[in-house]
């Protein structure tokens, strides 16, 4: 986990030295947006088969 947290750390410095943070942040919370608002939501096994599909 620590090595996750340095390499965010890492990422993020880098995309704050060329000024895409903010676009990031913003797009960020517009894909979380409509996920939020949702009537109902796909639920925790869903999510983490995506997430698996995506990782493997």
């Amino acid at each position: 986990m620590l090595a996750s947290e340095c390499d965010g750390f890492g990422l993020a410095a880098f995309h704050y030295w060329f000024a895409w943070m903010s676009p990031l942040i913003v797009l960020h919370g517009l894909a979380d947006f409509p996920t939020l608002l949702a009537s109902n939501s796909f639920g925790d096994p869903v999510v983490a088969a995506t997430s698996i599909m995506y990782v493997g």
